[in-house]
């Protein structure tokens, strides 16, 4: 049973306390409350239990558990009721914060898995509470350590060490974009060092769709009226190809793809990056329907009267 309190602030002193947690049936024997707490060393928290089988009890002092100061970890076996409650009380000149708590039960022990000579010992169940705490904790870890491994839910340290086991290409460059890329990596693995690849690569890191023009392709229109302008646009090496990026990109995402795009060409074959500005210069990289468009002609108005019969915009 777990709760997300909000944050408190102490400037002095500061008092918070709990709804009522409900266990169902009366008599329970409460097991564990793990507080997450942020204190500094001005600080100190108080925090107070109670437990009863009527809910009008809440915060009786009749009801009280146990008072215990500066815990994170508390084990609850005095607590036996139905509803539990708990009360933070901060004092001091420093700050606290109160982020989160879980309440768990019914109560267990290890001497349950011991001869019944053992069950009444007070001192061996406390010794055993020792080991079960931090086998407890192992658990917990083992049970919810399948979200590691999905993209959606895994901590960001634990995806850069994915990242890591994929061979993910450049991962300081992916930085936020890296998640994302995980969740393609079966399909990249497939079509690496393909324009595939490349293609998947680019809009994942730009989030735009790239265009690969090959120059060997160019190159059959060399030898028309507009074969030099192309020489100029393209090159004359039949082995290299330009990546047209229809959209204005980030300084600094550009340097990232030119470098991703060089690691990860195919082989024998040389990349050229080419990020399309909104400013048209004729007979320089104009694409129509990327950074162009043919438009109708229309009238110019302007304050409602005619200026030009017919304006292309």
């Amino acid at each position: 049973m777990q709760s997300n309190e909000k944050r408190h602030k102490n400037h002095g002193k500061a008092k918070y306390r709990s709804p009522a947690f409900d266990s169902g049936g009366d008599g329970t024997v409460w097991h564990r409350i793990k507080l997450n707490m942020e204190t500094d060393a001005e600080t100190v928290a108080r925090v107070s239990v109670y437990a009863s089988d009527n809910k009008n009890d809440a915060f009786s002092g009749k009801r009280l558990v146990g008072v215990y100061e500066n815990p994170s970890d508390i084990l609850a076996r005095g607590a036996k009721g139905r509803y539990l409650w708990f009360s933070v009380e901060f004092s001091g000149a420093g700050n606290a914060v109160l982020n989160s708590v879980e309440v768990s039960f019914p109560s267990e022990t290890l001497l349950d898995y011991l001869p019944e000579i053992y069950g009444k010992n007070a001192f061996a169940d406390r010794w055993l509470s020792i080991f079960q705490t931090l086998y407890d904790d192992f658990e917990e870890e083992i049970r919810h350590g399948a979200a590691l491994y999905e993209i959606e839910t895994a901590p960001d340290d634990f995806i850069t060490r994915m990242a890591g086991w994929l061979d993910v290409p450049d991962i300081s460059l992916w930085g936020g974009k890296l998640r994302k890329f995980l969740g393609k990596a079966a399909v990249y693995s497939r079509v690496k060092g393909t324009f595939e690849g490349l293609r998947l690569i680019t809009s994942l890191f730009c989030g735009v769709e790239p265009v690969f023009v090959e120059t060997r392709h160019a190159m059959r229109y060399y030898s028309g009226g507009n074969g030099e302008t192309l020489k100029r646009l393209y090159s004359s090496d039949r082995f290299s190809f330009w990546t047209i990026i229809p959209e204005k990109i980030s300084e600094q995402d550009e340097k990232g793809l030119r470098r991703l795009l060089e690691r990860n060409i195919p082989v024998n074959t040389r990349v050229r990056l080419t990020v399309l500005n909104s400013a048209l210069i004729l007979n320089f990289r104009v694409y129509l329907g990327m950074n162009s468009v043919v438009s109708r002609y229309g009238r110019a108005r302007l304050n409602g009267e005619c200026l030009m019969n017919y304006c292309c915009f």
